[in-house]
């Protein structure tokens, strides 16, 4: 069982803001560490000029929760990589309604990266851009 998937963010409010009206989160906890050692940048392969000003949980109707990072710093790169790259991944979501959801991305004037496509078994899904560039699906189950 998954408890939580960690995105790194350039602005954690307006990544807050994008997944509250996108999917109903809510923050569970909100913490700026401070100063970060030394020993925990080299441990977790952090540039040692980043610091982690802020992160947040958000949590998702049903449990599922998302944790946001936002690192500052002259090291840190804001590109995103391509998705054929290795360490390169997407997230899926569960959303109940794939048409309201599209639009509002689409209202955002994000990029979606193609039309919802329904399975045979009539699973519904697409990808799009977030704000910040990180490529997302959103998936809607037949009854749920």
């Amino acid at each position: 069982m998954i408890d939580h998937i960690g995105i790194n963010v350039p602005d954690v409010a307006e990544a807050i803001g994008f997944f509250h009206d996108l999917l109903g989160t809510r923050v569970i906890s909100d913490i700026r560490p401070g100063e970060i050692p030394a020993a925990w940048k080299t441990s977790f392969n952090w540039h040692h000029s980043s610091e982690l000003s802020r992160f947040v949980m958000l949590e998702l109707p049903g449990g599922s929760k998302i944790e946001l990072f936002q690192y500052e710093g002259a090291e840190v790169n804001r590109s995103q990589p391509y998705q054929d790259d290795a360490g390169s991944t997407h997230i899926a979501l569960r959303t109940p309604d794939i048409a309201k959801s599209i639009g509002i991305i689409r209202a955002r004037g994000l990029q979606v990266l193609n039309e919802p496509i329904t399975n045979a078994d009539g699973v519904k899904w697409f990808y799009f851009r977030t704000p910040w560039g990180s490529q997302m699906e959103l998936v809607s189950l037949p009854h749920a």
